[in-house]
């Protein structure tokens, strides 16, 4: 792409996950709030919070997880969710 005088919008891109792959998502928050940088974990895979709190772990086989999340000086409620 060539910028030359003025912005480019619209370059969007649109990822789908191979077939018998799936996701887990969800949100971490703080009093209600949202919080990143918290890391989130399951089937061997970690990501980290974006900067609204959500989270997604992709590419995931059938299977049952445990997804747990940490932050270093943190507690969170529940531990773990599968």
């Amino acid at each position: 792409m060539t910028i030359n005088g003025g912005s480019q919008g619209g370059k969007d891109f649109t990822a789908s996950l191979p077939a018998g792959r799936y996701f887990i998502s969800g949100t971490t928050t703080l009093g209600g709030l949202s919080f990143s940088g918290v890391t989130v974990s399951a089937g061997g895979l970690s990501v980290t919070t974006d900067c609204v709190g959500t989270y997604l772990l992709g590419g995931l086989p059938n299977g049952t997880y445990w997804v747990m999340p940490s932050l270093s000086g943190d507690t969170f409620t529940p531990a773990a969710k599968a």
